[in-house]
């Protein structure tokens, strides 16, 4: 379109066939990747969960918070993750006592993201208060599933899944007894959640109800909107982890896109275009003339 804009001025041609076209739209118009958590911010997450009572719903916060901070996972993702996709890493042929997750995010995109320590300890955590349930003879139905086919990120309490598989039954058949569908060990059959994984809504509401104890302790107006705390959701974290990536890898672009399952490089690099450390520093060395 410049092109042609350009020969009108010259009037080298009296039509610009290109004056209409629209270039297309990039990620950048739409992602707001300041949406992030500052290092204040995450003393207040510490704060505030420090406060928490040590129960297994803590320890499941936690695994929760560090997959999705320290791993980059979309809660997409983590709500469908099992222990199947937790792996050793392989260096040079040889496995190593590191530890990976394979994803498959959006666009059917496979990659591998490196999980560091405190994540899969974490995870264990979770899922030894999960077989503890389990031996409470809690959660039956969940017990006979294979180890590799559990969920990372599970529930701590089945009985909303019973009611909600009651109500399911009553309306397949309005003659149907108030009971579940049993297999032949004498075990309900679930069809609302088959392996007792947290859903992308419960993991989003348990991040939520967090965040917003998080605001409370750092003292934000109930009425402001913008707070941080008031404003920040389960992205917030992919966010941080890509920024906090970015600066220990020294921007190394292509390792973060890869981690992060970007389509592109274009969107990757926006973290940095959001970064304003250079740009303050590099403002602050100028000299005014008066």
């Amino acid at each position: 379109s410049a092109m042609y804009a350009h020969w009108m001025e010259s009037r080298y041609t009296t039509l610009n066939p290109a004056r209409k076209l629209i270039g297309k739209r990039t990620d950048e118009l739409s992602m707001d990747v300041r949406r992030s958590f500052t290092d204040q911010d995450r003393e207040v997450i510490a704060r505030t969960f420090d406060k928490m009572p040590d129960t297994p719903a803590k320890r499941r916060l936690r695994a929760i918070l560090l997959l999705l901070e320290m791993g980059g996972l979309r809660r997409e993702e983590a709500s469908k993750a099992t222990w199947g996709q937790v792996q050793p890493v392989r260096i040079d042929g040889r496995l190593t006592n590191d530890m990976c997750i394979e994803v498959v995010g959006k666009g059917n995109r496979q990659r591998f993201v490196p999980l560091h320590d405190d994540v899969v300890a974490a995870l264990r955590e979770h899922m030894k208060d999960r077989r503890a349930l389990m031996a409470q003879r809690k959660m039956l139905q969940f017990k006979s599933i294979p180890d590799n086919e559990q969920p990372l990120l599970g529930v701590l309490d089945d009985r909303w899944i019973l009611a909600h598989d009651k109500q399911l039954e009553k309306r397949r058949a309005s003659d149907a007894p108030d009971i579940l569908t049993m297999d032949a060990r004498g075990v309900p059959k679930f069809t609302v959640n088959k392996n007792g994984a947290l859903s992308v809504q419960s993991i989003y509401q348990i991040l939520k109800d967090f965040f917003s104890d998080c605001s409370e302790i750092a003292g934000e107006s109930v009425t402001d909107k913008r707070g941080t705390f008031r404003r920040a959701s389960t992205h917030w974290l992919r966010h941080t982890f890509a920024h906090h990536l970015l600066k220990e890898t020294d921007r190394d672009l292509a390792l973060v896109q890869t981690v992060l399952g970007h389509k592109s490089i274009t969107t990757t690099a926006i973290y940095v275009k959001a970064d304003l450390e250079e740009r303050v520093k590099g403002v602050k060395k100028l000299r005014g003339s008066v």
